[in-house]
């Protein structure tokens, strides 16, 4: 194989000989020079400068657009405050975090009531499901979670998800609280 290159000092060929290669001519030292200030060569330092104001005048396209469309700044000031509005908690969500709310404190009341006859938890560990403060903040933990979820999805648009997330955990947590009221309290050996 004949490889054609420049040498440093001179412009002629210096043809060098191995294996079976087809002939390749390299580019001068100066068609690759890198120019000061840059540690890219000369024609990718070109191409980035002139993709550099390309960028520049859409990003400003994009962000200029909509108020262009706009008349007035009071139509501006309107439309950024419609576009940026976070949707808050409604009355009927915040009515079924209160009913929530007093479903897992009549779960949390009769699950501790529970616990004084011979009856056992079967979620929870003996020690929470025995001590009242435990189980009121295991149910206000779960409430304070619900309330979370609930204004994360409000936020997100997902307000009937919300809603139903919250009635589904009602319904549950209620059975159990009644299921919880129906056992008898008598101790084990007891009358």
């Amino acid at each position: 194989m004949t490889i054609r290159g420049y040498d440093n000092e001179n412009t002629e060929t210096t043809p060098v000989r191995s294996g079976p290669v087809p002939d390749l001519v390299l580019a001068r030292d100066d068609d690759t020079r890198v120019r000061r200030g840059s540690n890219l060569p000369a024609m990718e330092r070109d191409v980035n400068m002139k993709t550099l104001p390309v960028l520049i005048a859409f990003a400003a396209a994009w962000l200029v657009a909509p108020i262009a469309r706009c008349q007035s700044i009071d139509e501006i000031a309107t439309k950024y405050h419609a576009y940026h509005q976070v949707p808050k908690l409604d009355k009927s969500q915040w009515a079924l975090l209160a009913a929530d709310a007093s479903i897992h404190a009549l779960d949390a009341y009769s699950t501790v009531r529970a616990q004084k006859g011979p009856n056992h938890e079967l979620l929870l560990p003996e020690a929470v499901a025995k001590s009242s403060p435990a189980m009121y903040s295991v149910a206000s933990g779960d409430v304070l979670l619900e309330w979370y979820i609930a204004r994360r999805l409000t936020r997100a648009g997902h307000r009937r998800l919300a809603r139903a997330i919250t009635s589904v955990d009602i319904g549950v947590d209620g059975a159990f609280g009644v299921h919880n009221m129906t056992l008898p309290i008598t101790p084990q050996g007891g009358r």
